[in-house]
This record gives structure tokens, C-alpha cells and sequence, in this order.
């Protein structure tokens, strides 16, 4: 039972659950079994619980009066008062159908599917009310608060998320390291991996329109580069949370995953679709960054290019870029730009 509780409480800390109150959730259920005098968790006695639920809630049944004597003797009865017993009776129940759908084990192609969508969602918004989480528990025969958990799973080796001092989830298996190591930097395998799974490719296809080809691309790898593109894009404006790192712009059909280090200079395998070598940038400034107009150094500042500022001195040009000029740009919640490919951007740049 010691082992339920404590994966309960893991239970509530996945992102959008109630991880402020993880703790006091799986504390109140300890002393409802405690009093109940339940000593195993099965479909049995959670079904009592069910059946006891409206009992527990309602402060004039003699269920609850009890309770609250016990809890009483306990030194324990805010756990009613404030309830948190009522509370976690929700997360309880979901938590045991979980639980029972978790007997099943996750396959490789269910991981590389979990991870492409996590790093489509904003690390914040996965939770298992998410659209996109909720339609692909579905597609997969999982709860969807099964599929938020594995992908809260990957939070916890994103070194970015903790140097901003969030954690993933604690728990997890080998393969989900095995399928994190593999893919998260390389978005043109992972897109090859969930092209492979049948009935996958509409789900996780990105809308053709807001993706920019590079220049050249042929028509027989156009479609394919389509797909690349679009999951690189959803990961770049995923880890800014749909917004412009320059301006703060937060329309997506505005906004375009640019490239630090060119297209064409990009390795294919390790550095085209890696994420740390892309911007949120607003359609503006990504033209003004592939022409020189401004740039960003390993502190991440913005340099506005001196022969503009020169050339450029209207009103229009400081309110879109000269503002801007030695100021920070936003950070990602995840997949902070390479150094290495700003310094290759930079040394081909003159006029700074």
C-alpha cells in the first residue's frame, strides 16, 4: 500500500493535475484506508470507496461525522475541512484506471509517439484535458492522463526545464531515456520514426501551409521535407509558447521557425531539424535575421547591424528594430539556441 500511495502522489504532480497539492491528495486518501481498514487495492475496494463517496461528502452522514472523529485522534482533521479529502476522491479513481491501463506496456513506436507530441505542446499546457493528448490516448487505447504521464516522463531529462528550476515526473523506464537520446535533437529521424506507424502521419502532420521550405528544394522531396519541417517548427514555437522571442508576437500564422545556421550549411542528420538551431521569430524579423539587419550573440542579445542603424534612421526602423538593440530575447522553456551555430551565424555576418 505504501508503494500505491506514493505513485498517487507522482499521479497528481503530472502537469495540469493538482501538483500544488500532490501531497495532502495522497495523505487524504492514506487516512480514508487507514480508517476504512483497507489493506489492498483492487477493483473491490475502490468500488466501495465509490459506493462511500457521496457519504463522504455530505457532513451531515454519519461517514462523515466518523471520519472526522478519526481524523480528530489523528491531529488530522483539516484534511476534511479543507477538502482534500473530497478532492482526491476525483484523482483517486482516475488514478486506479491508470494504474490498471498502465499493466500494459508501452512499445517503442507508443514512446517516439508521446515524445513527438511533447515536444509539439508547450511543456506547461500537457495535461491530460489537452485536445491533442485526449486524441491520442484515444489512437492508442490509453487514458489520457496515462499519455500525459509519459510525457511528463520526458520533462525530468530536459536540462533546460531544470536549469528553470521545473522538473518532469521522477519516475519512468529505460525506454523512455532510450527514445529521449535518440530523437529529441534530431526532429527529421523522429518524423521518419512516426511516418513509419500507421495512421499516425495525419495526426502529427503539421499544416503545410505555415511551413517555409528552404530554397532548392526539389519536388520530389517536397512532401518529405514538408514533414521534417513541420515537426522542427512545432518544436522551435512550441519552446517559445507560440510567441515571437523578439517582439513577444503570439499569432502562429505570422510566426516561422528560423534556422541560426543556414539550411543549406545545416548537417542533415544532426543539425537541420535540431531544435537548438531554430528561433520564434515574427515573418519580419526572420527576414531581417537571414539578411543581416540584426543578429543575437552567446548571451543571447540582441545587435542590431551598425551599418543599418547608419543607413536607417526613421522612426519605423527604431520602433522594429533599434529598440531592441542590447536587449535579451525571451527564452525558451526548452531547447535553448546552440552557441555553436550563433557563432557560425555571426561569422558569416559583416557590418557588426
Amino acid at each position: 500500500m505504501r508503494e500505491f500511495f506514493k505513485n498517487f502522489e507522482e499521479y497528481c504532480k503530472t502537469p495540469g493535475v493538482s501538483s500544488g497539492k500532490a501531497q495532502s491528495y495522497a495523505k487524504a486518501i492514506e487516512y480514508l484506508c487507514d480508517y476504512l481498514k483497507i489493506t489492498d487495492m483492487n477493483i473491490q475496494t475502490v468500488a466501495m470507496i465509490k459506493n462511500l463517496e457521496e457519504d463522504l461528502c455530505d457532513k451531515n452522514s454519519a461517514l462523515y461525522q466518523n471520519f472526522f472523529l478519526f481524523l480528530v485522534g489523528r491531529g488530522q482533521k483539516s484534511y476534511l475541512e479543507n477538502g482534500y479529502v473530497r478532492a482526491s476522491l476525483k484523482y483517486f479513481f482516475a488514478f486506479f484506471q491508470f494504474q490498471s491501463s498502465q499493466s500494459r506496456k508501452w512499445s517503442k513506436e507508443e514512446a517516439v509517439l508521446a515524445l513527438a507530441l511533447y515536444c509539439r505542446i508547450p511543456f506547461g499546457k500537457i495535461n491530460k484535458s489537452h485536445p491533442q493528448v485526449v486524441e491520442l490516448a484515444k489512437l492508442l487505447g490509453r487514458t489520457p492522463a496515462s499519455v500525459s504521464m509519459k510525457m511528463g516522463n520526458f520533462g525530468r531529462f530536459d536540462e533546460e526545464l531544470a536549469r528553470k528550476g521545473i522538473s518532469g515526473l521522477s519516475h519512468g523506464s529505460a525506454l523512455d531515456k532510450e527514445v529521449w537520446d535518440e530523437y529529441h535533437l534530431d526532429m527529421q529521424s523522429l518524423s521518419d520514426a512516426v511516418d513509419q506507424i500507421p495512421y499516425m502521419h495525419e495526426f502529427m502532420k503539421q499544416d503545410d501551409e505555415a511551413v517555409q521550405l528552404p530554397v532548392g528544394a526539389t519536388r520530389t522531396t517536397k512532401v518529405k521535407t514538408r514533414v521534417n519541417q513541420g515537426f522542427f517548427r512545432s518544436a522551435v514555437l512550441s519552446a517559445y509558447n507560440q510567441k515571437c522571442c523578439i517582439t513577444g508576437l503570439d499569432v502562429p500564422s505570422l510566426l516561422v521557425a528560423s534556422h541560426i545556421k543556414p539550411w543549406k550549411d545545416s548537417d542533415p542528420k544532426t543539425e537541420r531539424t535540431n531544435p537548438c538551431n531554430g528561433l520564434s521569430l515574427n515573418t519580419l524579423h526572420h527576414e531581417a535575421f537571414d539578411n543581416g539587419i540584426f543578429t543575437i550573440d552567446t548571451d543571447y542579445r540582441i545587435l542590431v547591424s551598425k551599418t543599418a542603424k547608419e543607413r536607417y534612421t526613421s522612426e519605423v526602423f527604431y520602433d522594429y528594430f533599434k529598440k531592441y538593440d542590447g536587449k535579451t530575447i525571451t527564452l525558451p522553456e526548452r531547447f535553448l539556441p546552440s552557441k555553436e551555430m550563433i557563432e557560425y551565424h555571426n561569422s558569416k555576418l559583416v557590418g557588426f
